[in-house]
């Protein structure tokens, strides 16, 4: 109910009202993520994996921007992400994935937040899964 409104909310903050042309990067309101990324940290601890895939796809969604890649590192989301590459459902553990993925894309100082938040031991067990769509995308 609440929470998946709250989640869709947090989506539109990175999508806005409107979608951009071809080629070009929508621009983030970063006065509203500023103020719902910790709310998507705290979902990034919810029960129900419904909510925590959906607040991992926000998380993918918005490090997709280079320029929106600090504010995530900033809020301490890099941890939780990494965490939740050990949780049991795939679905949770790809959307997860997909974040990081996209982090470590940013400059070297954001790519050794996550090597420093001991991303290596949990890629080693993502590439032991018996998922071949997760280790697909890992």
């Amino acid at each position: 109910g609440q929470l998946y409104k709250k989640n869709f909310t947090c989506s539109k903050c990175y999508l806005g009202n409107h979608q951009p042309l071809p080629g070009q990067e929508p621009p983030p309101d970063f006065v509203k993520l500023r103020v719902a990324l910790p709310m998507v940290g705290r979902l990034l601890y919810h029960e129900d994996p419904l909510i925590l895939g959906d607040a991992c796809t926000v998380i993918a969604l918005l490090s997709e921007l280079k320029s929106a890649i600090q504010l995530l590192v900033d809020n301490g989301l890099c941890r939780r992400l990494i965490e939740l590459l050990r949780y049991p459902k795939s679905s949770v553990q790809t959307t997860a994935l997909r974040g990081i993925g996209n982090i470590v894309m940013g400059d070297d100082v954001q790519t050794q937040v996550v090597i420093n938040c001991s991303v290596l031991p949990n890629l080693r067990e993502v590439l032991q899964s018996e998922h071949r769509d997760l280790i697909k995308e890992a």
